[in-house]
């Protein structure tokens, strides 16, 4: 649902300023924005899908460098430093740390000109993920944009294969079913890497066919994940040599990374190459349930190595360490 929300009004002499809460663009989200009398804080309530409790909406009519107040109920879900964008989603940065103060976070801005973003986490919409996906297919004959999914729910899926040797090694990377970001800027930074023109780039492009699926449809991901379904199985199901990577965000704070293959275990030294190479970028823990396949990174947004960067950095390390595991 889109609403503008008139979020307060001041009165001067000569000149009435309105700020304005506007959910009317795409991923916009906010339950309900309200101001208060007497110049106290803009009081708005996050949405709730699956028990991820999130924000992202535009405010306008602000004076710059006048202060703006945000509260909002605390919960676990809260992050002690929100995402905000001065230049229309250009770039995100953190606030500074809010406060709790009778079980409001209370979130301080300075606005940088009349408008600007607020958000739980750095948004990352299906056209955002797409645009991303048609930059790199560009002018790059090893990569092309495919659709999976039934009409009005199809999620792209970008194809890197520049050999003749398609069947010989098929790798997968899937985002699993949820709606937080931060999975999918991974998969973007494998994606980016896989594009380049480092050398290992070019060796697994053309000694392999790459599928990755970055994004489910964010009103319907379990129909993203029906669609894919057969793209999973003939990976895990037909030649030993091909690998499955499925990244998901557990939680708001861990992102898990899991691989499999049609034999038991990946290769060893895959396993030992890519926790060197997450470790060089963050400190990464292995799952308690299989050591062997899978890795979790536990880090929130709202900490200082939590960003965009970061993630597309992990990204580039997984797929840097199955081409290096792949040309041994």
């Amino acid at each position: 649902m889109r609403w503008k929300f008139v979020a307060s009004l001041l009165l001067l002499t000569t000149t009435v300023s309105a700020q304005i809460v506007d959910t009317d663009f795409e991923g916009a989200a906010v339950g309900v924005a309200r101001s208060q009398a007497g110049g106290k804080p803009l009081r708005f309530t996050p949405i709730a899908n699956d028990g991820n409790e999130h924000w992202y909406f535009r405010i306008t009519g602000l004076t710059p460098h006048q202060p703006l107040t945000l509260t909002t109920p605390v919960t676990e879900n809260t992050p002690t430093r929100a995402s905000v964008s001065f230049d229309a989603g250009q770039s995100w940065e953190l606030t500074s740390p809010g406060h709790i103060i009778n079980g409001d976070m209370t979130y301080a801005i300075q606005p940088r000109q009349a408008s600007l973003l607020f958000a739980s986490q750095p948004p990352l919409t299906l056209s955002m993920v797409e645009g991303i996906m048609e930059q790199l297919a560009k002018n790059n004959r090893g990569i092309e944009i495919n659709r999976v999914g039934p009409p009005k729910f199809e999620v792209p899926l970008l194809r890197f294969c520049e050999g003749d040797r398609v069947e010989a090694r098929r790798i997968g990377v899937i985002i699993r079913g949820d709606r937080k970001p931060v999975a999918s800027w991974s998969a973007i930074g494998l994606s980016q890497w896989l594009a380049s023109a480092s050398p290992d780039a070019v060796w697994l492009r053309q000694n392999a066919e790459v599928l990755v699926i970055p994004t489910m449809h964010p009103a319907r991901p379990e129909v993203s994940m029906h669609a894919i379904s057969a793209i999973k199985a003939s990976i895990l199901q037909e030649d030993r040599h091909h690998l499955l990577i499925e990244l998901s965000q557990a939680s708001p704070t861990a992102t898990n990374i899991h691989i499999q293959s049609p034999e038991q275990n990946p290769h060893p030294y895959l396993h030992n190459l890519l926790t060197h190479s997450l470790s060089s970028v963050i400190p990464v823990q292995q799952s308690p349930i299989d050591k062997s396949t899978s890795w979790q990174i536990d880090i929130p947004w709202n900490h200082a190595a939590g960003t965009i960067s970061t993630y597309q950095k992990i990204g580039a390390a997984i797929a840097e360490s199955i081409a290096l595991t792949l040309q041994r």
